[in-house]
């Protein structure tokens, strides 16, 4: 059926709203928009799985709020696309895809999609959502600092029409959520530099005028990001706290971040997803917050560390399924297994200072003598 677009509802988030409040908010905005049976947010996570944060459902079928999902449900190529696009429209997953034809003696020329709305998806996707018993999908991303963090993902078991002008309301809604996640991120980050400058800052200068450690700042920064240990490496030289002896691997974590396509800091609860050749440091260091600069013609890397713990997650979908290309995930339930290789999440707190001590270390000018 088609959606009405004659007097649509007008959205907005208030800002003192929270999280959970502003998400719920605009879940119920998409359902009652676009008449879907199911929307839902699914947040990404530093691994690359993902989780349910989110979930508006009108339906008697299995509910997926808190589900996690391996990486491989939405692949690297899918994930670049969503950067790309305002939303997937797929509008009905029953229809045959139409062949496209090159023009006369141009047999080589390469159509290039990635803008088309209308274009075809995977036959993989399309199995995967017919085994949902999904009949029409429609995907909106939410991107922060050019990353993909999340997708509100809407799902209906026969095919609803969007007429344009309700697509581009619902990308106006899910725009809003986003502008109130990156002015909630910036309240948070003033908040926490309210707290913790003074000590973030007394921090950066004993670490690298390399004064003699104050126990009580250095118990201060470890609850601040709620780590384990700290450990510095400075040139050639090793200082730690919270360890009573030096992993030989850290020296290769170091190398294998300065050598990285991360941009100066790392923040994972997997080491092994980041680096897979260091999974030798994850009984003590499956969660690493890691920040490196140059400073004073020498390097400088800042680690803090998180031991494995053992987790119960809840799979919305079997983990080892992809066998082959052609047999995408044909069963979808839950499955209550241990993971492992996992520290526990960092906070935001965590995530905040770590970037501060990026930003105030690269800024500290020390005398010439230091």
């Amino acid at each position: 059926h088609e959606v009405s677009d004659t007097n649509p509802p007008i959205f907005n988030i208030d800002r003192k709203s929270k999280q959970k409040d502003a998400l719920d908010l605009t879940l119920q905005y998409l359902s009652k928009l676009s008449g879907f049976e199911r929307s839902l947010y699914y947040q990404f996570l530093p691994d690359g799985t993902g989780v349910v944060m989110g979930e508006e459902y009108h339906g008697d079928a299995d509910r997926y709020l808190n589900l996690r999902y391996p990486a491989t449900d939405i692949p690297k190529v899918a994930r670049s696309l969503y950067l790309k696009n305002e939303y997937r429209y797929i509008y009905d997953i029953h229809e045959k895809p139409v062949n496209i034809q090159s023009l006369p003696g141009n047999k080589h020329l390469q159509l290039d999609l990635t803008y088309a709305i209308t274009r075809s998806v995977s036959h993989f996707h399309i199995t995967y959502l017919k085994n949902m018993k999904v009949g029409c999908s429609f995907s909106l991303p939410v991107i922060q600092a050019n990353q993909l963090i999340g997708l509100f993902t809407l799902h209906n078991k026969t095919p609803i029409y969007l007429p344009h002008r309700v697509r581009k309301m619902m990308c106006e809604a899910v725009k809003k959520y986003n502008l109130y996640i990156a002015q909630t991120s910036i309240e948070n980050r003033i908040r926490f530099m309210d707290k913790y400058s003074r000590e973030i800052e007394s921090f950066c200068w004993m670490m690298l005028n390399k004064q003699e450690y104050d126990k009580v700042l250095i118990d201060q920064i470890l609850a601040a990001t709620g780590s384990q240990a700290i450990l510095l490496k400075t040139g050639d030289d090793w200082t730690y706290f919270g360890l009573t002896e030096l992993h030989p691997a850290f020296d290769r974590l170091v190398n294998a971040l300065w050598a990285s396509d991360y941009k100066g800091t790392l923040v994972t609860d997997c080491l092994e997803s980041a680096f897979p050749s260091l999974s030798d440091l994850t009984p003590i260091a499956a969660g690493t917050l890691c920040a490196w600069f140059e400073h004073h013609y020498q390097t400088v890397t800042i680690i803090f560390i998180k031991p494995e713990i053992t987790q119960e997650v809840v799979w919305g979908s079997q983990v080892d399924f992809y066998s082959r290309s052609e047999h995408p995930v044909n069963s979808f339930g839950q499955w209550r297994k241990n993971m492992q290789h996992h520290s526990e999440p960092w906070s935001n707190d965590a995530k905040i200072a770590i970037q501060s001590i990026l930003n105030i270390g690269k800024k500290i000018h020390l005398p010439i003598n230091a």
